[in-house]
């Protein structure tokens, strides 16, 4: 039986926060009056946006059509990102889904047996093939071969191919997908309206509080009233309910992230599965190939250059024909506590560091599934439950900046920007160091297995790591000397079923071509 509710919940602002937000409540309080205020002069941001697989299981429990979103927004898949000049102008490295370590390794996933079949000594193979695979990473890295290889999503990237469109039905790969913000909230938009989910269209001027502090209602410009006992801000940057109203306290990150002005641009696709991000002179920029368009921007230190001298970069790389359709600075900053009062923040509301790695929708929906779990108005006391959520969105943003932070630890040193992030001890936070400790110690051979935390996966940091070369691969190539010409050939042999995997499946361009018939 679904948890029913008499509450009423006004959410301020729309866009792909707002109204994935109302349909996430919706599923699980089926009576809740929801009520989605919206200024119709202040439209959602429209970019093209990076999203990853918990977008898509977000997209699944609210119970969307895939299929049917990815027609309506324009989007195209993702398999991982492609990262060049950040260790110097000239390197480049791939950070690919890892789809699996060595899937033939051994043999053991040759058969089609059901797990019930498989027989003992096939059992122990599969064992021996999952104790093998750190043995294999190893050598890979004392070969210093880049850890993408060792995974069948970088071959449907070297192919410029899709998991779509072969005879074969099943394929262990669930794409990320690069989406438009304004296009996929006007359709989230669409379904709320379907789902009984109220609009209210007004400019949002105060909000009402009570003796507790605890707000009773919005205030719009024509004097109305919009009540409710609980209240979410996803007012974006502005931040109006929880930190404007509830002063609520925000940590500003700008001193690890100084690149904090952004110009952005529209083009022609070239059609890609990954996000393309390129180092620049004073930040960097990302290229998202739609179906319809490309979405592009430079976010850069305001620091060392204007909005002028940034765009004539751009061009430079780009061509003289780019336009700004965006140009903004903002300040790297996260809410101390995302649920404060009756308030609950989600998405930019809650906090935004830069866009690297597409975290901005994954916060959206790692904060919602935290909604999703501790949050119901029915209770009387809420402070456990509260504790709990704000330190579960912490820890997401706690790893989204220092893996973003991870980023800037290369070897490129042409201007002062990329020196400064190199040298300066303020540019990187504190709790990067400890980890980049634990991850020296595993890099020299004093810890026999990688570190794990909280958020990216440790072949996710590996791969950036090796891709920046920030530790040398010394004790791998001596440690495992032995070893490497055998590491060696279990990827050859790797490559050549990994080429036979993806040789049936459509390039983008032709999954492009085909995606309405």
């Amino acid at each position: 039986m679904k948890p029913q509710s008499a509450s009423n919940l006004v959410i301020l602002g729309g866009g792909v926060a707002g109204w994935l937000t109302a349909l996430v409540v919706r599923k699980k309080f089926p009576s809740m009056q929801i009520t989605v205020v919206e200024d119709p002069n202040k439209p959602p941001i429209i970019a093209g946006e990076s999203g990853t697989t918990t977008f898509v299981e977000m997209l699944k429990h609210v119970d969307i059509d895939f299929d049917d979103f990815v027609k309506h927004t324009k989007s195209t898949p993702k398999l991982g990102g492609s990262f060049k000049d950040w260790s110097g102008v000239g390197s480049e490295f791939i950070h690919c889904l890892q789809t699996d370590y060595a899937p033939w390794l051994d043999g053991w996933t040759d058969t089609n047996k059901t797990v019930k079949d498989v027989s003992l000594g096939q059992l122990k193979n599969i064992m021996v093939a999952e104790r093998q695979k750190d043995i294999y990473q190893a050598t890979l890295l004392g070969n210093n071969v880049p850890l993408a290889d060792a995974f069948y999503a970088n071959y449907f990237i070297k192919e410029n191919k899709v998991p779509f469109g072969a005879s074969r039905a099943e394929l262990p790969i669930i794409p990320m997908w690069h989406n438009e913000s304004r296009a996929t909230a006007a359709y989230l938009k669409s379904i709320a309206l379907e789902r009984n989910i109220n609009l209210t269209e007004g400019t949002y001027v105060d909000a009402t509080q009570n003796s507790n502090g605890n707000l009773t209602s919005l205030v719009l410009d024509d004097n109305r009233e919009i009540n409710a006992e609980w209240f979410i801000d996803c007012s974006g940057f502005a931040r109006l309910l929880i930190g404007k109203k509830l002063k609520t306290k925000e940590h500003d990150y700008s001193n690890y992230f100084t690149h904090r002005s952004v110009i952005a641009w529209w083009d022609e696709p070239k059609y890609s599965p990954t996000t393309n991000a390129t180092a620049m002179k004073y930040g960097w920029r990302w290229n998202i190939n739609l179906q319809h368009r490309s979405g592009n921007g430079y976010i850069f230190d305001p620091n060392y250059l204007t909005p002028d001298q940034a765009l004539e970069e751009a061009r430079s790389v780009c061509g003289d024909h780019i336009e700004p359709v965006a140009s903004f600075t903002y300040t790297p900053s996260v809410m101390d506590t995302s649920w404060n009062k009756n308030v609950i923040a989600i998405g930019l509301s809650s906090g935004f560091l830069e866009p690297l790695e597409a975290n901005g929708i994954a916060v959206i929906c790692e904060s919602l599934f935290a909604l999703q779990d501790l949050w119901d108005p029915n209770r009387r006391d809420h402070t456990a439950f509260q504790e709990r959520f704000n330190h579960r969105v912490s820890i997401v943003y706690d790893d989204i900046k220092d893996f973003i932070a991870l980023h800037f630890r290369g070897n490129r040193s042409d201007t002062d920007f990329w020196l400064s992030h190199m040298h300066d001890q303020e540019r990187i936070p504190e709790s990067l160091k400890q980890k980049l400790k634990q991850w020296e110690m595993f890099w020299k051979g004093h810890s026999p297995v990688e570190p794990v935390f909280n958020g990216y996966s440790p072949a996710a940091w590996m791969q950036v790591i090796q891709g920046l070369d920030i530790f040398d691969s010394t004790y791998f190539t001596h440690a495992f000397a032995d070893k490497l010409d055998i590491g060696k050939q279990v990827l050859n042999t790797n490559v050549n079923r990994y080429k036979e995997l993806v040789a049936p499946f459509w390039t983008i361009d032709e999954w492009v071509q085909n995606i309405d018939k």
